[in-house]
């Protein structure tokens, strides 16, 4: 969540430097964001073991996403496709990215939801619901980021909620 707060602050034409500062404390967080699923999901179940894989993807992603744009010197709110036809490196790292991007949260969203199911907490299943659309409309219109962080939000609340029944029934 907090990641992606970041992510959002950059989209403002502000100061470069403070956009790359911020642009770096996102990546940061993004990537323990996605490794604390990883992890998290390959110890909740064996079962989850391909989301947990396809998880870390969402990272690598982002990056090569990043890179692409960045290559062509390209907003992401407005992407310019002539001169990103002209520069092929450019489409190979933005197609790439997007593929990885949305294979990672797809990987988040199906293990976070396979264990609202065992679990049955309907809101970590909206929460996960939740964070798909909020990664595909982010990257359709950045401005929609607000779910993304919505769905993340409602997953960690729901976390915590087990978290702290579990340490009651531990006592």
């Amino acid at each position: 969540m907090i990641g992606v707060l970041f992510l959002l602050l950059t989209l403002p034409s502000i100061n470069p430097l403070i956009q790359s500062i911020f642009g770096l404390i996102s990546v940061v967080f993004l990537g323990m964001g996605t490794g604390s699923y990883s992890v998290a999901l390959r110890l909740f179940d064996e079962r989850l073991r391909s989301s947990s894989l396809l998880s870390f993807l969402l990272l690598p992603g982002f990056l090569l996403l990043v890179s692409g744009i960045g290559i062509v010197e390209l907003n992401v709110t407005k992407l310019n496709l002539t001169a990103l036809g002209k520069n092929p490196l450019a489409v190979v790292l933005i197609d790439l990215g997007f593929v990885l991007f949305l294979v990672g949260g797809l990987g988040i969203t199906v293990g976070v939801y396979r264990i609202a199911n065992a679990l049955t907490r309907p809101a970590l299943k909206v929460g996960a619901i939740l964070t798909m659309v909020g990664l595909i409309s982010f990257l359709l219109l950045p401005e929609l980021g607000f779910l993304l962080m919505g769905g993340q939000f409602l997953i960690y609340l729901e976390s915590r909620t087990l978290f702290q029944k579990e340490k009651e029934n531990a006592h």
